[in-house]
């Protein structure tokens, strides 16, 4: 790698590995929309009382669309995890004298080595797998821009699922009999 590309990676990789920290911040925060969730329903006889049908349904839809957003930018957080670990652990490893002895033995040609490492993979991971390999020999950054945009999406997500956990703690205020 360049300098240019080493420095980019460094830059990127420490950026990328706040993305651990939402991941856990976020597992909070679905737990505590899952719970008022199922204070909601477990107590919907006393909720009508005092707040609409309809703002309860309109609630709940809010609640769970939070969820299902909080669930993809955990996802996307697990992923940042494992792959910033992975990168570390491969760069480690490949650095060290026994990786290079290891590089210097391979006999298998480049492609041929992607396909069977992608080959266990079902369809379409083995696709999306023997594709980002054969990128990857033309970019050595491609792992780590990879990385870089699944965390901006777990940010876009996290901030989606914190804006309608917002809405849904507003909406029940507002359909307060």
């Amino acid at each position: 790698m360049s300098p240019e590309e080493t420095l980019k990676e460094i830059l990127w990789l420490h950026l990328i590995s706040v993305g651990e920290s939402m991941e856990k911040f976020t597992s909070w925060t679905i737990a505590g929309i899952a719970g008022v969730v199922v204070l909601i329903i477990g107590n919907v006889e006393s909720v009508t009382k005092i707040i609409s049908s309809s703002g309860i349904k309109v609630t709940l839809t809010i609640f769970i669309m939070s969820l299902i957003f909080g669930i993809i930018s955990k996802q996307y957080g697990m992923i940042i995890t494992s792959g910033i670990r992975m990168l570390k652990d491969l760069e480690q490893s490949l650095h060290s004298e026994s990786g290079q002895n290891l590089i210097g033995q391979l006999t298998i040609e480049g492609n041929q080595f992607t396909d069977e490492i992608a080959e266990p993979f079902w369809w379409p991971l083995s696709i999306i797998l023997r594709r980002a390999a054969r990128k990857g020999a033309d970019d050595n950054l491609t792992a780590i821009k990879q990385l870089v945009t699944i965390f901006s999406k777990q940010l876009y997500s996290n901030y989606i699922h914190l804006f309608l956990a917002a809405l849904g703690l507003l909406s029940l205020v507002f359909f307060l009999k």
